[in-house]
């Protein structure tokens, strides 16, 4: 995952150890993927506007396997080079922008979800309604990308990444690839929503922490949260890995 804010951990207003404060905001995923850290996730705020967060933190490490996701690296860590993370949430809603190389191609969207949620316990929430992700790609491979992750929906090869259906998997991109687009929305199962915090060590200029937003996120006392959830999209990605990904698209 790339940011597009590169220097908020850089920036001035460092928070004492006393007043730091945890922001929490929720996340969907696709159910496979364990790992919400308990602790070590840090950052600054980048700013509020319109009801809306904008946070960047930094993770103790990057995965460098898609198995490190299941094991010790967050499932909103980065692949590959561990940079700040760049997130904005808010009322039913949560966005990132990412961007990774997986097989020597580079996967790069910006993801905008509709997601009403509210906490539960630890990193656990309480979700009604089935949050709704649009994936907007970039970049030389986008619209072969976009069919490359849709086919690799469980429902299509199944529920274990690493041995997925390859059969129904080409077979759907063959049919995807006929109409090609750049965009691609997917709805998660509401149970496979999480909450992620970020203690705020630091703030940009004029920025101030927000007050408590409802059904998207909380902010408390310096501490951490407990317990293990499940990532966003990860999986599809290793579906990806183990098909190919890189003689596929250039066999499209």
């Amino acid at each position: 995952m790339i940011s597009n804010v590169a220097l908020p951990l850089l920036l001035a207003g460092i928070a004492s150890a006393a007043d730091q404060t945890v922001l929490s905001f929720a996340f969907p995923g696709d159910g496979y993927y364990t790992v919400v850290p308990t602790s070590g996730i840090s950052g600054s705020l980048v700013g509020v506007e319109g009801g809306r967060t904008t946070v960047a933190y930094t993770c103790p490490e990057a995965a460098t396997a898609f198995d490190d996701y299941e094991s010790k690296v967050g499932v909103l860590c980065p692949f590959s080079t561990n940079i700040p993370q760049t997130v904005t949430y808010g009322d039913d809603y949560y966005g990132i922008s990412t961007s990774t190389v997986v097989s020597a191609i580079t996967v790069a969207a910006v993801e905008d979800c509709e997601i009403t949620a509210t906490p539960a316990s630890g990193v656990s929430a309480s979700v009604t309604a089935s949050p709704t992700c649009t994936f907007s790609f970039d970049g030389q491979y986008a619209d072969e990308l976009v069919a490359l992750l849709t086919c690799a929906d469980p429902s299509i090869v199944g529920d274990n990444p690493d041995d997925p259906n390859t059969t129904s998997y080409l077979g759907c991109i063959s049919s995807a690839t006929a109409t090609p687009t750049d965009v691609m929305t997917t709805t998660w199962d509401p149970k496979n929503v999480w909450y992620w915090s970020v203690t705020v060590t630091a703030s940009a200029s004029g920025a101030s922490l927000p007050a408590e937003t409802g059904a998207s996120a909380s902010a408390s006392s310096s501490g951490s949260s407990s317990g293990a959830a499940a990532g966003n999209a990860v999986s599809r990605l290793a579906v990806a890995g183990v098909v190919g990904l890189a003689g596929v698209v250039l066999a499209l």
